[in-house]
């Protein structure tokens, strides 16, 4: 809302006014015209021409959740007029770019969640007269589907974690300065801890992740490494040989601790190793096995690296054997970082 004139809004009008009796701290209350309790914010946009403002009818959204929400609002919005003032010609198209993206995987994830649960729990088979049967009734299926539940949880667990890496990614994309904090952490701790919402994955698909012991304590922002990790599994699962290992093992030197990624995977082209560190860009393997997504993954990791002062290297095997028509062969991912 700027002047007066509402600029990005997905309230109906009916709430609108509601707007004005928002106060700058976050605060639980009643809606009048509702008749119901909402969560709502705003603050003064950085123009300070006019405020962002936001509400939530979730009742179990702790204030926790709503804040981070808030702060990814806020985050798009200083975005949007920052590239507005920088390019005005492409500004529109990079943004609704930027936010595309950011929402077309958060939906896509999302929506993975909200399938997962209804194949496990079919609310809608519950009469409205007999709503207050939901806990026996949630109960009873969990019951007798122990497996599938468990299968639910994991996946459910992984693709919030996933959300988490994008919204954390989006903020570093936009403004990195704001956000790194380089601090002492456990290297073996921080892989063993990104690896577990992947565990499912490797399950499926017969692959074994084997961590080598590496006690040193490495100088990092720990939430934007998990992200560099979580996109490096994500290939690996994706591109990784069904049936194979996944070596994780460490160099350590005066200065800098390698972590080392060894897989049987689908070959890079000795052309395309720099090409894949770049924005937008998939291997012609990864495209010829429909499993390319947006190009971003790589990028994200080299770009975040080097933020932590670190470093990212591809050592594409050269021997190859192929299946289908594909060639396989040993590829190392070197993660670079500095001891503490």
């Amino acid at each position: 809302v700027e002047y007066n004139i509402v600029i990005l809004s997905n309230l109906p009008k009916e709430l609108l006014p509601e707007f004005d009796t928002c106060e700058a701290e976050t605060k639980c209350l009643i809606c009048p015209i509702k008749k119901t309790t909402k969560r709502q914010k705003r603050i003064k946009s950085s123009s300070g021409k006019g405020y962002i403002y936001f509400c939530t009818y979730e009742t179990d959204m702790t204030k926790k959740t709503f804040a981070y929400y808030f702060d990814a609002l806020c985050s798009m919005y200083e975005s949007f007029c920052h590239k507005i003032i920088e390019n005005k010609t492409n500004s529109t198209n990079l943004i609704k770019s930027d936010i595309h993206r950011l929402q077309h995987n958060v939906n896509t994830y999302n929506a993975k969640i909200q399938d997962d649960i209804n194949s496990l729990i079919a609310l809608e088979d519950i009469k409205m007269s007999e709503w207050n049967t939901i806990v026996p009734f949630t109960t009873d299926i969990i019951q007798k589907n122990p497996k599938k539940a468990a299968l639910v949880l994991l996946k459910t667990s992984k693709n919030i974690s996933l959300i988490n890496a994008e919204m954390n990614v989006y903020d570093f994309i936009e403004d990195p300065s704001g956000e790194i904090q380089l601090y002492a952490h456990n290297i073996h701790k921080v892989i063993k801890l990104s690896l577990q919402p992947f565990f499912l994955d490797f399950y499926e698909n017969r692959i074994r992740p084997k961590l080598g012991e590496c006690r040193e304590l490495v100088k990092i922002d720990y939430a934007s490494i998990s992200v560099v990790l979580g996109h490096l599994w994500s290939n690996a699962v994706k591109y990784t040989y069904k049936d194979t290992d996944i070596d994780i093992s460490f160099n350590v030197s005066e200065k800098f601790v390698d972590v080392v990624i060894t897989s049987y995977s689908i070959a890079i082209e000795t052309d395309e190793i720099s090409k894949v560190l770049e924005e937008g860009y998939s291997g012609k393997w990864s495209k010829h096995l429909n499993k390319s997504g947006n190009g971003i993954g790589m990028f994200y990791i080299k770009y975040l690296t080097e933020l932590n002062i670190g470093q990212f290297d591809i050592h594409a095997g050269e021997s190859f054997n192929f299946v289908d028509g594909v060639p396989y062969t040993t590829n190392k991912f070197i993660l670079r970082l500095r001891k503490a």
